[in-house]
């Protein structure tokens, strides 16, 4: 907690966030021990140690994703046809320990399920896969399982091993199945809403009753709020990795929020309607209820 700077009430997020990460970071840089010997310490000096060499193992592994990722787009665009249905991406240059946290990132930003495959000096990959609903990459792996050296997993996460002389024929059988048995309808990203609520209710006492739903997870889903006609009070602050921080207001109502990865997006005409999620945050001192935003749109009045 201290090397991730995580302070106050631990909260879910923190943990799937900022300390898990830092856990996991170490096994997918080929070093496992590292973070088994830091959760075994009994001597607080050697525990930080450890902490400090798991949050270095972390930066390394996200400068390995950012790289991967931006290779992995510049792929998709010289060689991939955007009707495709799916993405299936590999390289000799990649990470087998990273290739799965770039697929989910390929998959969220194009709204389609994505193997990425690292690719070993004998021509032999590793791949990892994300999907979207309503595609169970499962099924998808069954029905090609004649071109695959393994593969398994459920419907949102799966993982294959695949030589690289068949991943052409891969990525047209996965299509294939895609496309014959989920339907263009059935395959439009979605997001559904919890509640509606105004920022007038959006207060302290209001996140101090919503916490006791915590721990949140998948099975245990954040609830997804959505207000009506809202509007920017100044110029969205771009942060560090297109991160957008913004001041909004609905009414006589003002409350800041942050956008994750929404710096390159193109936003819409105000006012907006917005889907978000709420938090606590804390900064020098004072606490506030934090609006985090899932996606927005330009208003619509709500049906009669």
């Amino acid at each position: 907690m201290d090397v991730a700077q995580v302070k106050g009430p631990l909260a879910s997020a923190d943990v799937g966030f900022r300390i898990g990460p830092r856990i996991n970071a170490a096994g997918r840089m080929d070093c496992p021990e590292d973070a088994l010997h830091t959760l075994m310490a009994t001597d607080p000096e050697e525990a930080r140690m450890m902490a400090a060499r798991l949050d270095q193992h972390n930066k390394n592994r996200q400068g390995e994703e950012k790289r991967i990722h931006q290779e992995a787009l510049d792929l998709f665009e010289a060689e991939c046809d955007p009707e495709d249905p799916v993405i299936v991406l590999g390289s000799r240059d990649w990470h087998p320990g990273i290739v799965g946290i770039v697929a989910s990132r390929m998959m969220r930003r194009f709204h389609k399920p994505a193997f990425i495959i690292a690719i070993d000096e004998q021509g032999m990959g590793k791949g990892s896969g994300r999907s979207i609903g309503g595609v169970s990459l499962m099924a998808a792996i069954n029905a090609n399982r004649d071109l695959l050296e393994a593969g398994g997993g459920h419907a949102m996460a799966a993982g294959i091993s695949i030589h690289e002389d068949k991943l052409d024929d891969f990525r047209r059988g996965f299509a294939k199945y895609v496309s014959e048995n989920v339907s263009e309808d059935d395959r439009l990203p979605r997001l559904h809403i919890d509640t509606e609520i105004g920022f007038a209710e959006l207060s302290l006492g209001f996140l101090s009753s919503y916490e006791l739903l915590h721990p949140f997870g998948s099975a245990n889903p954040e609830p997804l709020f959505m207000s009506r006609e809202v509007y920017l009070t100044e110029p969205p602050r771009e942060l560090k990795n297109h991160h957008l921080k913004l001041s909004m207001k609905q009414g006589e109502c003002w409350r800041d929020a942050m956008f994750f990865g929404a710096g390159q997006r193109e936003l819409p005409a105000q006012p907006w309607d917005i889907a978000f999620t709420i938090n606590r945050n804390t900064f020098r001192g004072t606490t506030s209820l934090q609006i985090v935003i899932q996606d927005v749109r330009a208003h619509q009045s709500p049906p009669a």
